[in-house]
């Protein structure tokens, strides 16, 4: 008995092979799906992923795809890149709604369209060197993951003309600049814990962040018009105000610019105002302390620097500079007693301005420097105290001095008159021990008593050597000087010339 091997039909055949094929390519998708990271470089291999909801890892865009539409993802659990010197001019995701990672397009020259209609949620969002890309669709507004903070909002050179459908509330790092097209940054960012800087977009720029708290950085640099944050209250570092467009600045709810009032060498956090040549006008109503430095240079028609009335404590230096004709810091104080002051404004009266409070009553212990002349500003009770000691010093002084005076006058005094009362016996004693024999500087010889014309001018020969006759006239009057002893001459008695 035989049996018959069963045939195939062409039909049974090309069923097994698509069979083969669909659990080849489900296994394939499959493997897609959880890739680690994915290169993509063509529209065909975006197509292959459309039956994955979710992307376990991240996809990066080569440089050679032109037009790029992705379909049926929904969720990227990692980042998605085009990064520098990819070709795409389109990219289109109608379905992507999460992000988990980064959304960077970075130096994709020939972008103009970018539209991702159901994105909802980014970790970080970085946008730089696009110049052609004007419009950024996302309609369902962008929020980070949950109540996560946001690592990054960077647009940055790009022609992007509006931020309006970002709606991040808490980021690490906002920086906008060099967007030409962008003439309104308008975010309800309630907390930014890196730096906030905003520069060199379009002309008058206006910024509000009605909403920020607290920040780490800020910089409002050239082009802005227009600064409105209400509630801000503090800065962890530095705010700097560099724009030419500034007419005025005002941050009505900032109170303390670092995170203690006392510098370090670690920590610095400081207030700069410059380069700002239209600025006429600042207002901090409720700032009280700067951790480091407060440096304003001033315009042309900034002439009154006040806008400060509470702050009371600055921990370096105070630096202005500018065409100021009065500063008005009514109650600042050096934040450690070692803070220094440089003031450089021609129309400063600076002798006036340091008997203000800010000065008499400030506890400056430091020179400050005003229009080029230095001040010493010591305390009043330091300087009472070393006057009132030098003055016991230079009295002491005088005192001593005085007494060695009087008491080297009475000595000569003393000396002088006893050789004037030394009587003959003395003179003779002593003769006999010798006196005549020492030689002592020689005079003109004297003319004898008898030779003087004058009777009542004669003395007892005895006394002849004592002191000539000239020096008793010369003494007598006031217009010869009375010559030094040493000049003096014992000469001999008359009985022993012969």
């Amino acid at each position: 008995m035989r049996f018959k091997t069963p045939k195939l039909s062409l039909i049974s055949l090309l069923t097994i092979i698509n069979i083969i094929t669909r659990v080849h390519s489900q296994s394939t998708t499959s493997a897609n799906c959880t890739a680690e990271l994915l290169t993509i470089n063509s529209q065909s291999e975006l197509d292959a992923l459309s039956s994955c909801v979710t992307l376990s890892g991240s996809i990066n865009f080569g440089r050679d795809i032109v037009n790029a539409t992705i379909n049926g993802i929904q969720t990227i659990r990692g980042a998605l890149r085009v990064t520098y010197g990819a070709k795409v001019q389109r990219l289109i995701a109608p379905d992507l709604s999460f992000v988990g990672g980064i959304l960077q397009i970075s130096g994709a020259l020939n972008l103009t369209v970018l539209s991702m209609p159901s994105l909802a949620n980014v970790g970080s969002l970085r946008f730089e060197y696009l110049p052609r890309l004007r419009t950024v669709e996302f309609s369902s507004q962008i929020d980070s993951l949950g109540d996560d903070t946001a690592i990054q909002l960077v647009v940055w050179d790009t022609a992007i003309e509006s931020l309006a459908d970002i709606i991040y509330r808490k980021v690490e790092s906002v920086q906008i600049i060099e967007n030409p097209n962008m003439v309104e940054v308008d975010l309800p960012i309630r907390n930014i814990t890196g730096v906030f800087v905003v520069r060199d977009n379009g002309n008058d720029t206006r910024v509000s962040l009605p909403y920020l708290g607290t920040v780490g950085y800020v910089h409002m640099g050239a082009n802005v018009g227009e600064v409105n944050l209400p509630n801000l209250t503090a800065v962890e570092t530095d705010v700097r105000i560099t724009s030419d467009y500034l007419r005025r600045i005002e941050l009505p709810g900032l109170v303390n610019i670092g995170t203690e009032k006392v510098a370090t060498t670690t920590r610095r956090a400081s207030l700069e105002i410059n380069r700002s040549k239209n600025l006429t006008a600042v207002s901090f109503p409720k700032l009280e302390w700067i951790m480091s430095d407060l440096r304003i240079n001033g315009s042309e028609g900034w002439t009154e620097l006040g806008g400060f009335p509470v702050l009371g404590s600055v921990g370096d230096d105070v630096v202005i500079d500018g065409d100021f004709e009065n500063i008005n810091l009514p109650n600042l104080r050096p934040g450690d007693g070692e803070s220094r002051f440089w003031i450089n404004s021609p129309q400063v009266d600076c002798a006036a301005l340091l008997r203000e409070p800010i000065f008499t009553e400030g506890g400056w212990r430091t020179n400050v420097t005003c229009n080029g002349g230095l001040y010493d500003l010591s305390p009043e009770e330091e300087t009472k105290e070393t006057k009132k000691s030098l003055s016991g010093g230079a009295i002491g002084g005088i005192a001593v001095g005085a007494v060695a005076a009087v008491g080297g006058a009475l000595i000569l005094f003393f000396v002088c008159f006893r050789r004037r009362r030394v009587d003959l016996p003395k003179i003779l004693e002593l003769e006999d021990g010798g006196i005549s024999k020492r030689k002592v500087a020689e005079l003109p010889e004297a003319k004898p008593v008898a030779e003087l014309e004058d009777p009542e001018t004669s003395v007892a020969p005895e006394l002849e050597g004592s002191i000539p006759l000239a020096e008793l006239e010369a003494s007598s009057s006031p217009n010869q000087r009375r010559a030094p002893e040493h000049e003096v001459s014992i000469p001999k008695p008359p009985l022993e010339q012969k």
